[in-house]
């Protein structure tokens, strides 16, 4: 569905729910239409600093690492901006009368270990195994 359609449809019950960020279910009113708001972190959208390895590899290496650092250096920006406003969205989504619950994954979690097994021989047990752990 179009997103331009969600809300409506959501109003209208012509669907159940949508599956967005804290911070698109706050800017967009989905609280308006949407009573249930649940945490299940199975997903995260990164933001990407993306170059051609043969341009990076053209700089000089101290221009390489400022690049490098002040990557990092923004994502933990990022990242902690973003732990700071999902903390306050997700108190005024609460106090608009959203219900946020936070499932338990382990449930989740074994039902998905099946496929950790079939994508193994293509990705690695390794980094596989880096995926599940990362927090």
């Amino acid at each position: 569905m179009a997103w331009g359609e969600v809300y409506t449809a959501l109003q209208q019950k012509t669907i159940d729910a949508q599956e967005n960020p804290i911070a698109i279910v706050y800017v967009a009113k989905i609280y308006e239409v949407q009573k249930y708001l649940a945490l299940t972190g199975h997903f995260y959208s990164p933001s990407l600093i993306i170059m051609s390895e043969k341009s990076y590899n053209s700089l000089p290496k101290d221009v390489q690492k400022i690049m490098l650092d002040t990557a990092v250096e923004c994502a933990t920006f990022e990242r902690n901006l973003l732990r700071e406003n999902e903390t306050k969205q997700l108190s005024e989504l609460k106090a608009k009368g959203m219900r946020v619950t936070t499932p338990n994954k382990k449930a989740f979690q074994s039902a998905a270990a099946s496929v950790y097994k079939e994508f193994e021989s293509q990705f690695g047990k390794e980094m596989i195994e880096k995926i599940i752990n990362t927090k």
